[in-house]
């Protein structure tokens, strides 16, 4: 699958291995070539929607024993749901699209094994989304929530206090997207992914600081308050 996006007069491609990989397992096809045969999320993008329908053919299609086997087999400890080919969709369409799209799945999926995945996987790798962990325990069996979802709510909680520190400090923790050297249009996506954020302290400092910066100081996501 090739992508090309359009920058000034040029297209660049978007697919070149091994920037980007969207991944598409075998089992998910029946799904995403139905949703997407059916029109569904036909109002956005086409590269948006077909990222949307990857994410929710595989967290919709999530069956108890995918989920049990993705963090209990062959460990004691519980592990972590792994969404592989995370870095590579936040590249290809923006990290602030992706974490929406599992804030949703996480929230209002049908499927609460699928729903406590991408709540598991949007609690750990976008900030300020704590509040993610707290709607695990409505979404799997009581071996899963006893086991697991105390442990990430305690190393979420004082994960993100420390990053609302180092945001009010001016100590802005912006690697993890993009990599180390950030453009602009990086940091306000960036920023926005912040501002977007479940957990209401970590969205209020996120925005205290988006106000000073110039490329984020209009983003969406804050209120309006004053001239900017």
């Amino acid at each position: 699958m090739v992508f090309l996006r359009q920058e000034g007069k040029y297209l660049h491609t978007v697919g070149d291995y091994p920037s980007y990989d969207l991944e598409l397992r075998s089992h998910w096809l029946p799904a995403l070539l139905s949703a997407w045969n059916s029109g569904r999320a036909s109002d956005i993008d086409p590269l948006e929607r077909l990222v949307s329908l990857r994410l929710r053919a595989e967290f919709e299609g999530l069956s108890a024993s995918e989920l049990h086997a993705a963090f209990f087999d062959s460990v004691p400890i519980p592990r972590d749901y792994q969404l592989y080919d995370l870095p590579d969709l936040a590249r290809l369409i923006g990290p602030l699209f992706v974490a929406t799209q599992l804030d949703d799945i996480c929230r209002n999926s049908e499927n609460r094994f699928g729903r406590f995945a991408a709540c598991d996987v949007t609690g750990r790798e976008f900030p300020g989304r704590c509040q993610a962990y707290r709607f695990l325990s409505d979404a799997a069996s009581d071996e899963i929530a006893e086991s697991f979802v105390t442990r990430a709510l305690r190393s979420c909680e004082a994960q993100e206090r420390e990053l609302i520190r180092r945001l009010r400090s001016n100590d802005l923790p912006l690697r993890g997207f993009y990599g180390w050297s950030l453009t602009p249009e990086h940091r306000r996506d960036a920023m926005r992914v912040y501002a977007s954020a479940m957990d209401l302290e970590f969205r209020e400092a996120a925005c205290e600081i988006a106000a000073t910066m110039p490329e984020a100081r209009d983003i969406p996501e804050c209120p309006v308050s004053g001239p900017r």
